[in-house]
């Protein structure tokens, strides 16, 4: 009966044993002595905010849930949400940043115009900057040398708000035709940013 028991134990631990190997093999670790140690991953280096437009997050839902999304596909990326008023303190925290990490700048309407802010008030490098239709009413700046790539949608609805313009190098405008409110919720918009976001985190 012992050597039955002895035999039962004996086999659940190679059961437990050969799960825990298949589990380091899915997850990409290295099983040495039963030591895992999680995968080193570009993700962990990326600082990416998102920025609402007028009116905040009431009249930039469409922004929230890009932010969210860009958070489930990158879970040990930075991913926050600010106002367009406080460009300022986005500024300071991208100078604690480390100089590894990659920056991305996304924003909506005058968060938009926030993002052209933010990227000229420093010298460090910005992998990624995406405006979804920056506001003809407040002023928008045309991106330094930092800015390594600058996705512009622009607007050519016929209302009086959005439709800002930015020229560079470096910047690939888009062309669309919307209601401004609408913007921040277009799926085709959505799908541009996160593969530019995808290529920024290759």
């Amino acid at each position: 009966m012992l050597g039955i028991v002895c035999g039962i134990l004996r086999r659940l631990v190679l059961v437990g044993l050969h799960f825990q190997l298949l589990e380091a093999t899915r997850i990409g670790v290295v099983n040495s002595g039963l030591s895992l140690k999680p995968r080193k991953s570009c993700h962990d280096m990326a600082r990416i905010y998102v920025i609402y437009g007028q009116g905040g997050f009431i009249t930039s839902i469409g922004m929230a849930n890009l932010a969210s999304r860009i958070a489930k596909l990158y879970p040990l990326s930075k991913v926050t949400t600010h106002s367009w008023k406080y460009p300022a303190q986005i500024v300071d925290d991208i100078k604690t940043q480390s100089v590894s990490t990659r920056i991305m700048l996304i924003g909506y309407s005058l968060g938009a115009n926030a993002v052209t802010w933010i990227s000229n008030s420093l010298g460090r490098t910005i992998d990624l900057a995406v405006c979804y239709d920056p506001s003809v009413l407040s002023e928008v700046k045309n991106p330094n040398l930092n800015v390594k790539r600058l996705l512009l949608y622009h607007n050519e609805d016929w209302e009086p708000i959005g439709h800002a313009i930015m020229t560079g190098p470096q910047v690939e405008k888009t062309d669309i035709f919307m209601w401004h409110l609408a913007v921040c919720y277009s799926e085709a918009l959505h799908q541009k940013t996160l593969e530019a976001i995808k290529k920024v985190m290759v």
